[in-house]
């Protein structure tokens, strides 16, 4: 898996070494969400801030768990900018990004994710699960720069396996193994392991439907 999503779009000079320990398989990316949500802030303590529009599983998870939720807007002609002093100021436990952004489709730049990471006390989530769709390349290829970045995936989209229930937390090792202790075991089921082996191992046709999306 780590293979195949380095090869895709890499930046100009990357360079990043991930391997197993960096990687937790879930449920679909909604159990990534849930792990985080459940692993690190306090209820009734602590804030998840969600640039809006966007996703509305980020708050409706974050409720659920007794957190508290700040939305800030997103800004520019193309929603793609955010407030970073503003955000700063809300001092997030987490701070959850949709890139590219479900539903309106835009993208916010590396440098501002970047400034994000390094202006931040709490964890950076960039939600990627369209990502296959985007020209810009994935943040995954900083998480060696950001020890409070953490990527989300999902094969429910651009690898049309939303049925079989698989998604991927990246992070640094420390967070993967806190996630890991507090996930329900057995949350992948061998049939859905199978089935993302099989298109991680001839994803040929996956890349061609990618490109036709794109051309469209």
């Amino acid at each position: 898996y780590l293979k195949r999503i380095l090869s895709l779009n890499p930046p100009p000079a990357s360079r990043v070494v991930l391997d197993t320990d960096n990687v937790l398989f879930t449920a679909g990316s909604m159990e990534g969400i849930d792990l985080l949500l459940r692993a690190f802030p306090h209820p009734n303590q602590d804030l998840v801030c969600i640039p809006s529009p966007t996703f509305s599983a980020y708050s409706h998870w974050s409720v659920i768990n007794g957190l508290q939720v700040k939305q800030v807007p997103l800004l520019g002609n193309n929603l793609n900018q955010v407030d970073i002093e503003a955000i700063v100021k809300l001092n997030p436990k987490l701070l959850f990004i949709c890139n590219p952004n479900n539903p309106i489709g835009t993208l916010i730049p590396h440098p501002l994710l970047k400034k994000l990471c390094q202006s931040l006390k709490g964890f950076v989530i960039i939600d990627e699960a369209y990502i296959e769709f985007s020209e810009q390349h994935s943040s995954l290829f900083y998480l060696n720069e950001y020890p409070n970045l953490i990527i989300l995936r999902t094969f429910s989209k651009g690898w049309g396996l939303a049925g079989v229930r698989c998604g991927a937390v990246l992070a640094h090792k420390t967070i993967i193994d806190t996630l890991r202790y507090i996930q329900y075991p057995f949350s992948v089921s061998i049939p859905s392991q199978h089935a993302v082996r099989d298109v991680l191992m001839a994803p040929d046709k996956v890349y061609e439907a990618w490109k036709k999306i794109k051309n469209m």
